[in-house]
């Protein structure tokens, strides 16, 4: 998985790997498959790069991004 964010957008790519195995009339059967998945979203504040925080627990990752402090 890559993440990128940049001061106005984040980018998102990732690759899962689905293996499955199923039985079928007594026999087994693996079927693998690989999806790739990317988007690209624009942020509604400037952020600061430097501060996100990206978090996996178990299969979800959380992805916190403040907001950039204007002096």
């Amino acid at each position: 998985m890559e993440i990128i964010v940049t001061e106005r957008a984040i980018r998102v790519e990732a690759k899962l790997d689905e293996e499955r195995v199923r039985r079928a009339l007594g026999s087994v059967a693996h079927t693998r498959r690989l999806t790739t998945m990317k988007g690209e979203y624009r942020l509604p504040h400037p952020v600061d790069p430097t501060q996100v925080k990206v978090e996996k627990r178990g299969s979800k990752v959380y992805i916190w991004i403040p907001k950039l402090q204007l002096a």
